[in-house]
């Protein structure tokens, strides 16, 4: 298991462009289990608490997202 703790501080453009944007955190989390030398199951969340940000140029950053699956290989899962 893993973790991610993005903090990303008040930024205002350069050369007083009127950019403002305030801070933010969002947090990551990654996980996997290996249920045999040749399958391994994973699982990932970003922004575990859905937190709805715009970077500094006005685009939205994406929501909550969680992603998982199984691999399976014949020679050994890494």
């Amino acid at each position: 298991m893993s973790e991610r703790v993005r903090g990303i501080p008040p930024f205002t453009g350069p050369f007083a462009s009127g950019l403002v944007a305030p801070g933010y955190t969002i947090v990551n989390l990654r996980g996997d289990y290996a249920i045999s030398d040749q399958v391994k199951l994973f699982a990932r969340v970003h922004n575990l608490f859905n937190l709805h940000y715009q970077n500094p140029t006005g685009f939205l950053a994406p929501g909550l997202g969680i992603f998982g699956g199984l691999r399976f290989a014949s020679y050994g899962v890494q």
